[in-house]
């Protein structure tokens, strides 16, 4: 690990997402300590068929109330109560495999963690994909001189994925789904595919109904919530002076796209005409490789 970091030129990661490995935790925690450490949510979660196999068996509705408290409870709050709830309903309260992983639950449950911006990851995929890609061009057998030789052929064919990806976003022009002015400079400035994350996000905006219910100075606090529909809601709060939201999903902080509650909060209430500048990442933009993206600091590993 120190050997890595040196590699890196001392510059260290925001956020380190690993397996549940108690060395590289270990090595994590004296060589990375400012460090955000994350575990893998699907090398936890796959296990748990096989440690509640009993649970499982007998109850056919456990698994859907255990993966709505772990993936879709927003607040830590909501967590804390629907985990307690499924313990004290299923009696696995003595089970210590779970108060084991309860016991390091901000290092996984998404509701500790929504705050910290991952770039949405929030397992090792990312770094299991790239040890496929690279097992294309090299293995255990192959020697130093072709393994140098290989490695620059896979980063070409890299590069060159990426250069394709970039004539495709600027030599065309992405089918537009709504009028707001927000969607046509969000065409402008993102990369193809992050555009397209975007325009989901403002689309689908159109779905909710914004109120406000409280206002507190220069913020207003809205509830949001989808058509025809009492829960789940969303709470906004929105800076008017500054254009600044923050919403209960964390979206925006945890991904680094903003979320359809709180544009359904600027395109209903009519609040917002223009896409703030302060939430478009460099990092996601056409020209981010002009410079050094400066917004965040340090990598997702």
């Amino acid at each position: 690990m120190k050997t890595w970091f040196n590699a890196k030129l001392g510059n260290p990661p925001s956020t380190i997402i690993t397996d549940d490995d108690k060395a590289m935790a270990k090595a994590i925690a004296n060589v990375l300590p400012n460090a955000t450490h994350r575990l893998c949510m699907w090398h936890i979660l796959q296990k748990v068929p096989d440690q509640l196999s009993h649970i499982y068996n007998k109850y056919p509705y456990f698994q859907g109330e255990f993966h709505h408290c772990i993936h879709d409870t927003l607040t830590i709050e909501e967590f804390e109560l629907g985990w307690s709830k499924i313990m004290e309903n299923y009696g696995l309260g003595d089970n210590d495999w779970l108060g084991n992983l309860y016991m390091r639950r901000e290092k996984w449950v998404p509701a500790y963690l929504r705050r910290k911006f991952c770039a949405g990851m929030s397992t090792t995929q990312r770094s299991e994909s790239m040890n496929k890609f690279f097992k294309d061009y090299v293995r255990s057998s192959t020697t130093i001189s072709d393994f140098v030789y290989q490695y620059e052929q896979a980063l070409n064919a890299r590069y060159l994925k990426e250069k394709e990806q970039d004539v495709k976003t600027k030599n065309s022009v992405p089918i537009l789904k709504t009028c707001y002015k927000m969607e046509v400079e969000a065409a402008k400035v993102y990369t193809r595919k992050m555009f397209m994350k975007f325009q989901e996000e403002l689309f689908c905006s159109k779905k909710y109904k914004a109120s406000k219910y409280c206002e507190e100075g220069v913020k207003k606090i809205y509830k949001v919530v989808a058509h025809g529909k009492e829960s789940p809601f969303y709470e906004v709060s929105l800076d008017t002076i500054e254009t600044k939201a923050i919403c209960t999903c964390h979206m925006f902080e945890f991904v680094g796209i903003i979320c359809r509650h709180i544009l359904a909060v600027f395109v209903k209430k009519s609040l917002v005409h223009f896409f703030p500048s302060h939430y478009i990442l460099e990092r996601w933009t056409i020209n981010a490789k002009k410079r050094i993206v400066h917004e965040i600091s340090g990598d997702v590993i």
